[in-house]
């Protein structure tokens, strides 16, 4: 039986920390920590909403999608699309102000 890595991702700026197995795509890292990050696609990497920063830790390579909605300027910054990045070690992200980011954690 395989068993899965798990592995933390802290977003900043809430300083919230959640537990994920290796491999989930940040966007459903921020969903298990009940922080709601916008995307008009759902999630389908087709619109460019859910800009995240990656401080700290290993993501899996860029992708195409990535490439056409990133900026040179952006891509050089560290920043990536939560929908198409997966956790491949311990993260640190930053989520900005500016790409729909609900300003407080949704804990029920």
């Amino acid at each position: 039986m395989l068993r899965t890595s798990k592995r933390l991702v802290t977003f900043l700026p809430h300083k919230i920390t959640v537990q994920v197995s290796e491999g989930v795509n940040i966007l459903e890292a921020a969903r298990l920590a009940h922080i709601f990050i916008a995307t008009s696609c759902g999630g389908q990497r087709d619109c460019g909403l859910c800009r995240v920063i990656v401080l700290e830790g290993a993501t899996s390579n860029m992708t195409p999608e990535e490439y056409e909605t990133l900026s040179e300027l952006q891509i050089h910054d560290g920043n990536r699309l939560a929908c198409c990045t997966r956790v491949l070690s311990n993260l640190t992200i930053w989520l900005p102000a500016d790409n729909g980011v609900n300003g407080e954690s949704q804990t029920k």
